[in-house]
Parts: C-alpha cells; sequence; structure tokens
C-alpha cells in the first residue's frame, strides 16, 4: 500500500495515512479550548478518543489492535465538529 502526503482538513493534520501501530492528529496552532480527537468505524462506533488540552497541538492515538479498514476522524471543540476526514487502518 503506498504512504500518501498528509492533506489538511482545515487546518487538521492526521498522519500517517494509512496508519497501522499510531495515528496523530497536528493541529495548524496550539488549541484555544479543550478539543477532542474521535475515530469513528464504518457502523459510527467510537473506536478511540484522544482529549486535546489548551494549549496542545497535536494528540495521539494507538490503532495497532484495531481491524483493518476505513475510518472517519473528527475534530471536536466547543460542541462543534472542527475538522474530519478519513483514514485507513492497513497492515
Amino acid at each position: 500500500m503506498r504512504v500518501s502526503t498528509p492533506v489538511p482538513a482545515n487546518g487538521v493534520m492526521v498522519m500517517p495515512n494509512p496508519a497501522s501501530d499510531r495515528l496523530r492528529a497536528r493541529l495548524p496552532g496550539p488549541a484555544l479550548r479543550p478539543a477532542t480527537f474521535v475515530l469513528t468505524g464504518i457502523g459510527g462506533i467510537v473506536m478511540r478518543r484522544a482529549d486535546i488540552p489548551v494549549g496542545a497541538e497535536e494528540a495521539e492515538m494507538s490503532v495497532a489492535d484495531l481491524p483493518p479498514g476505513l475510518y472517519v476522524w473528527t475534530l471536536e471543540s466547543g460542541g462543534a465538529v472542527a475538522a474530519r476526514g478519513k483514514v485507513m487502518v492497513a497492515r
């Protein structure tokens, strides 16, 4: 499987894509309010959450035990979706 260059969604970069072990979300700057990086499976089930405190610029989560496939990531802040994209988990 080929490795793709991260494409920012609303300034948020999620990498690597595809991921096999760890997944990282990088914000365009320090978080101005608490945020949450959420990884959701095809059926809409939340598989992982990572809190991003005020002042942080990234979050990381393990995807090592998730089944291979397509997932949707969401960055939530202030009760709203700030960014959303797709990521592939592959072995």
